[in-house]
């Protein structure tokens, strides 16, 4: 999936909460690349709506589908987001470029 070799192949490790999200539920978590090695991300499911609509003017990366699940990658200065929705599932993943 290219998404998560995206994910995966980032390095870097967050400097801090994206100010898109400070008010809203997320949860931060570390996940493993493919080396082993670990980095920061921000998960956020309750509030995917919201994070959606603010996201919206941001530029697209990157599109890309997989089965029924859509996976779009915008990014800012700092940080890439992962949106990724399907059948009852909606998730941005955060993570610094």
């Amino acid at each position: 999936m290219i998404v998560l070799a995206v994910c995966w192949g980032s390095q870097a490790f967050a400097q801090g909460v994206p100010k898109v999200i400070q008010d809203l539920d997320y949860d931060r978590t570390e996940i493993p690349t493919e080396d082993g090695e670990m980095f920061e991300v921000f998960i956020i499911e309750d509030d995917y709506n919201t994070l959606k609509k603010r996201m919206r003017k941001m530029k697209i990366v990157e599109v890309d589908r997989e089965g029924t699940l859509l996976f779009v990658v915008r990014e800012d200065d700092v940080f890439e987001y992962v949106s990724s929705r399907g059948v009852g599932f909606k998730r941005v993943t955060i993570y610094t470029k």
